[in-house]
């Protein structure tokens, strides 16, 4: 993987995806395992985005991906105009995809578990409002 563009692909052509879950349950590791087959064990909390840009290969066709790592997000824009005034340059709503991250371990699946539901149900509105344009 890579983490810089390549020429050869407009910033509309990514697969754009965004990582969301509660803190410490693992988006940047997952993240890195992917990019760089790398691990870290220490825990550094998210302060701001980061963005990567690795390139797979699947059934023989090259996809650039734009995978997005964010801090935690109190809530889902409903719409522009809160993603604008509140996440303003995280691309949330422009997502291709989301990945919803939660942590299995008993201490923390609870709580970790109801934000991603709470998240993905606030996906589902904001995109719904998107549709019914």
């Amino acid at each position: 993987g890579s983490e810089t563009c390549t020429d050869s692909m407009e910033l509309d052509d990514f697969v754009k995806i965004i990582l969301l879950g509660a803190p410490g349950v693992g988006k940047t590791s997952i993240i890195q395992q992917f990019v760089w087959t790398s691990f870290d064990k220490e825990y550094y909390p998210t302060q701001r985005k980061h963005t990567y840009y690795p390139t797979i290969i699947r059934n023989e066709t090259y996809y650039g991906l734009k995978i997005t790592d964010l801090p935690c997000i109190p809530y889902f824009p409903i719409d522009s105009y809160m993603e604008w005034t509140d996440f303003r340059f995280y691309g949330l709503r422009q997502a291709t995809a989301y990945i919803l991250v939660f942590d299995l371990s008993k201490a923390n699946i609870d709580s970790t578990f109801q934000y991603i539901k709470s998240m993905r149900d606030q996906i589902l509105e904001s995109r719904a409002k998107d549709i019914d344009k």
